[in-house]
């Protein structure tokens, strides 16, 4: 907004204030239930009550019954939104009983849902006009034996004057002539109505059929045709002695348009006031008044306007105290009358805080005294924000720029001469930065480069030439004591506030260089032969080997074929790799013989790529693994041999474990043989419990016996095998008892495998006989699994009706359980947990 337009915004603003308490017209803020809520003194004078007396009734106690209709049915109007305001003409009863006459400008504010939240009334005193109205009309009637005068009078009159008979125009002035746009003579005999827009003649016709006498409003309709704003007054009274109705009429049509003019000047600044994110202002030199604030004081100060007006100095309290003094202080400059601007912080009733910007402006009266300041206030909370960022983003880069470890010259492109340096610039030329300020920038560099330095700098300022990307460049610095840097230095163009300037990053290559001598020196020392190829497979770089090697010096191989050099070819063979990497881009390693290098060689070839990685060439390394090819073939047939060694030796352990096999199945016979001698069913039990013992160390040697390698065993086949074997010999139904696996074991142990097959052979066979009584149906589970710290975890359960509370494993006089008990303990060094809670859950971790 510029300063002009919120200066006229704030006179205006101020003149409506100095209207509102100050002026000759009566100004009423009313409520939508029809109370005051407020008066100025004006509107006080004119109803003869205080204002505290006003503030406790409403507009229609105060309005004249007989225009109380009227005034009623257009509020109704502005309630229902058809309009947002009206004026009319009508009588007030003021306390003594007495008629005010008024002339009232009705306007409404209305919420964001649309409804009114207050009226403005304006109310002008017109009670002395109408009484001098009345007394010309009744002067004119009383003299109407002197024709002659009163027609004088009525040419004489602003207003205009018309006399009618039934409606019928009888006499009219000759201002009435000219308001309608008609000769005078042309108008008698017309109906009065015929000049009154049509909405509004039933109105006419009323105040004339009732005789009122009351001055009213309506649009006029002139001769040809336009619209004219009139004000009406008319009286019935004897005219010639005929009862006619005497009216005058004003054209308030120029005046209808200033006041819609100031109403939408007001709208306008009301808008302005409201929608805008300042504050407007105005009060007394002392703050003791605010005649107004704007409704942005809501936003910004989160608090009610009304606040305001109540208590003018209560936003003071809303003041930062660390700001408070200070703001007062410059609140005291008010009382000489001058202008003041200042920023302080508030503290809104939520705790959050906000800074303001407040700009205040005396305001004197016609006697030039300063009588009031109007002031604007800005919120400028994201200003600060936003100027504490940029401070701490200064503050960032000049850290960042102190803190790179390249040193940074700043300079002016067109001059060279050296604007700013960073701290890594200082330790780089040992020079404080105070002193590397004004420097030329040939001054940095050795006097033997200086053509060079001046070309490279021309080279960077040149912003078209950089837009083709300007490769670093290497060069040397001069520290103070004389000694010379190798640097890199990339530059490029910045802008910093809109100026051109040069940046320049300097970056010490010392360790580079070094490394660079130690890879030459490397490159040199390696006895493998080294090729550096380009991608016309012509040497860019060869080691000393394979120069020694190709009986030249390193400087003559380069720019020689490597096909021509190595093969004695005149182009690359079928096989060569470095053909094949140029179209795939991959490394290669092969190894080959060849005659001229005298011996077998280890190639790998990789790809050189440049910094776009493109493919530039090769690196080709050369390994002579002449040795290492013959002891390949001795080791390869000392290998042949281990191998025929190792089958006859596989061959041997099939045949053992074959025969302890059948071995075991041959005491397994005898023990069935010895068993059917037998008629007493324990033994028979104890024979059978032998022979299932043997059966399953039986079954570990048969299944190494069939595998095709020794060193694997499936241990989940075993265990099922074996369990299906007790289920055969025990007479048990895969349909009666669900046996159910969880072997997590892959491998193990030959010696460990046969001690768990028979602890799982006695734990299986035990729930086999004793867990399922009467052909009772169930589940056995068997879990095999690794546990923690590297240890076996294996589980045996059952649901059956499960062991007594009083056995115990440690006394048991069973065979079976006693075995099981050593084997886990003894042998294996584990540890057995019984479970009862269903049926019986060993488990074991050894």
């Amino acid at each position: 907004m510029s300063k002009e337009l919120e200066g006229e915004l704030l006179e205006k603003e101020g003149l409506l204030r100095t209207a509102f308490e100050f002026g000759t017209i009566g100004i009423a803020i009313i409520s939508p239930e029809k109370g005051f809520l407020r008066v100025n003194d004006e509107i006080c004078r004119m109803m003869g009550y205080s204002r505290e007396e006003l503030m406790r009734m409403t507009w229609a106690q105060t309005t004249h019954p007989d225009d109380l209709q009227s005034n009623v049915t257009q509020v109704s109007r502005v309630l229902a939104g058809e309009i947002d305001g009206f004026s009319l003409d009508k009588r007030y009863i003021r306390k003594d009983g007495t008629v005010v006459y008024a002339t009232v400008w009705i306007n409404c504010k209305r919420g964001d849902d649309g409804k009114v939240k207050y009226f403005i009334a304006m109310l002008h005193d017109i009670t002395e006009r109408k009484k001098l109205e009345y007394s010309l009309v009744v002067e004119i009637a009383s003299r109407r034996e002197t024709e002659n005068r009163l027609n004088r009078l009525l040419e004489a009159s602003f207003e205009g004057i018309v006399i009618a008979e039934e409606g019928r125009i009888i006499d009219a002035n000759k201002r009435y002539a000219e308001m309608f746009g008609y000769e005078p003579g042309e108008m008698f005999g017309m109906s009065v109505f015929d000049l009154v827009a049509p909405q509004y003649r039933e109105i006419a016709m009323k105040h004339v059929s009732a005789r009122y006498e009351e001055p009213y409003e309506a649009d006029g309709l002139k001769k040809d045709g336009t619209i004219i704003r009139v004000e009406v007054c008319g009286k019935n009274m004897e005219y010639e002695g005929r009862k006619v109705r005497m009216s005058a009429l004003r054209d308030i049509t120029e005046k209808k348009a200033r006041e819609e003019q100031l109403r939408q000047s007001e709208e306008r600044f009301r808008m302005i006031a409201e929608n805008i994110t300042e504050v407007f202002w105005m009060a007394d030199v002392a703050i003791s008044k605010v005649f107004y604030v704007s409704p942005g004081y809501e936003r910004i100060w989160g608090r009610p306007m009304s606040s305001v007006y109540e208590n003018p100095r209560s936003f003071i309290d809303s003041i930062h105290e660390d700001d408070r003094q200070r703001a007062l202080t410059t609140f005291e400059i008010e009382k000489i009358g001058q202008p003041f601007d200042h920023e302080y912080r508030i503290i809104r009733p939520d705790g959050t805080i906000r800074w303001i910007w407040e700009r205040g402006f005396p305001v004197a009266d016609k006697t030039g005294r300063v009588t009031r300041y109007a002031g604007v206030s800005t919120d400028i909370t994201e200003k600060k924000r936003m100027n504490d960022e940029l401070k701490e983003s200064e503050q960032r880069f000049k850290a960042l720029f102190d803190g790179v470890p390249d040193a940074i010259f700043l300079a002016d492109p067109e001059t060279g001469y050296i604007i700013d340096a960073n701290l890594s610039a200082s330790k780089l030329l040992d020079r404080p930065v105070s002193e590397i300020r004004g420097m030329h920038h040939t001054e940095l560099h050795p006097k033997e480069t200086e053509q060079y330095s001046k070309e490279a700098f021309r080279e960077h300022a040149d912003e078209s030439r950089q837009k083709s990307q300007i490769h670093p460049i290497e060069n040397y610095v001069v520290r103070s004591d004389g000694r010379h840097i190798p640097v890199e230095v990339n530059a490029q163009i910045i802008y910093i506030k809109g100026k051109r300037i040069l940046q320049g990053v300097f970056r010490d290559i010392t360790d580079r260089k070094n490394a660079e001598q130690e890879w030459e020196y490397t490159f040199n020392s390696m006895s493998d032969l080294i090729m550096i190829v380009d991608i016309n497979q012509k040497f860019i770089k060869v080691n000393k080997a394979f120069a020694s090697k190709m009986g030249k010096t390193q400087e003559e191989m380069v720019g020689l074929a490597c096909y021509e050099s190595v093969h004695g070819l005149s182009e690359p063979p079928p096989y060569c790799p470095q053909s094949k990497l140029l179209v795939d881009g991959k490394s290669y390693e092969y190894e080959i013989f060849e005659e001229r290098l005298g011996g077998y060689y280890l190639v790998s070839v990789t790809p050189l790529r440049d910094s776009d990685s493109d493919i530039v060439g090769s690196v080709i390394a050369a390994k002579d693994i002449t040795k290492r090819k013959s002891l390949e073939e001795e080791l390869q047939k000392s290998t042949q041999q281990s191998e025929s060694m190792m089958r006859d030796m596989s061959m041997l352990l099939k045949e053992i474990h074959h025969r302890v096999k059948n071995n075991l199945q041959i005491i397994s016979s005898l023990l069935s043989l010895q068993a059917d001698r037998i008629s007493d069913a324990n033994f028979q039990n104890i024979f059978k419990d032998s022979q299932n013992r043997i059966k399953a160390m039986a079954l570990v040697h048969e299944k190494l016996y069939r595998s095709s390698n020794l060193t694997e065993f499936d241990v989940k086949e075993y265990i099922q095998d074996l369990s299906s074997e007790l289920f055969y010999t025990y007479n048990a139904y895969p349909d009666a008892i669900d046996l159910r696996f969880d072997i997590g074991i892959v491998s193990i142990d030959v010696d460990l495998i046969i001690t768990c097959g028979l602890v799982i052979n006695e734990l299986l066979s035990n729930a086999l006989k004793y867990a399922f009584p009467g052909g009772k149906k169930g589940r056995i589970t068997i879990s095999f699994n690794r546990a923690l710290n590297d240890k076996y975890l294996l589980i045996v359960s059952d649901d059956g009706v499960g062991i007594p509370e009083q056995w115990d494993i440690e006394t048991t006089d069973s065979l079976g359980l006693q075995l099981v008990n050593d084997l886990i303990t003894r042998k294996l060094k584990g540890k057995i947990d019984l479970d009862r809670t269903i049926g019986t859950k060993f488990t074991m971790v050894f």
